[in-house]
């Protein structure tokens, strides 16, 4: 579909839809080239990231939780020693206790966190290997002529594929060419091809 087509639809509309804001913009434009018989080839989210931000969540959650009742602590040792009408020591031994308690508890839910973190985090030989090979893809396109086929044969398949997905968001092709590229960064590159 040409730009001017879209540019059409996007000026003059479609029955049903309405245009709001970008990513309506970028969503019916999607659905247009799907319509032409473009596909899209867009990047899949690896587990692994969830996993992590999910551990580093927890932890976030564990430390500000330890310091609410450091503060707690404070205040309670304050209340005893400086407050106008006197708390019993009784109480003030209970409360102590139960903060205290927490502030352990919380502590050894960190420690068993960063345990799991730390086991999960030990490379594997097939992952030592691939992150040599994504060491070495660096290096090699630091170099001003890259010979393509010497890459996938120095760094492998797998290396440049995982390479490619990690810059790449999504693809469009029509007709086994590529019309559309879009990076990561949000920028996108069209293609026209003579026919």
């Amino acid at each position: 579909m040409r730009d001017q087509q879209i540019a059409r639809i996007l000026t003059d509309g479609l029955p049903g839809v309405r245009i709001q804001d970008a990513s309506s913009i970028a969503v019916l434009r999607r659905m247009l080239l799907t319509q032409s018989g473009a596909r899209i080839y867009t990047r899949v989210h690896d587990g692994t990231q969830k996993q992590g931000k999910k551990l580093a969540r927890e932890r976030a959650d564990l430390i500000a939780e330890m310091r609410k009742q450091e503060c707690a602590l404070g205040r309670l040792d304050e209340l005893f020693l400086f407050a106008d009408s006197p708390m019993p020591q009784k109480d003030y031994l209970l409360k102590k206790q139960q903060i205290s308690d927490k502030i352990a508890s919380c502590q050894q839910q960190l420690h068993r966190l960063e345990q799991k973190s730390l086991f999960t985090s030990t490379l594997s030989d097939e992952q030592f290997v691939f992150r040599a090979s994504s060491l070495l893809l660096q290096k090699t396109l630091r170099e001003r002529r890259i010979d393509v086929q010497q890459l996938t044969t120095d760094v492998g398949r797998p290396a440049l594929k995982d390479f490619i997905r990690s810059i790449i968001e999504s693809i469009v092709s029509k007709d086994g060419k590529v019309i559309e590229l879009t990076f990561r960064n949000g920028m996108t590159h069209s293609f026209r091809y003579d026919a």
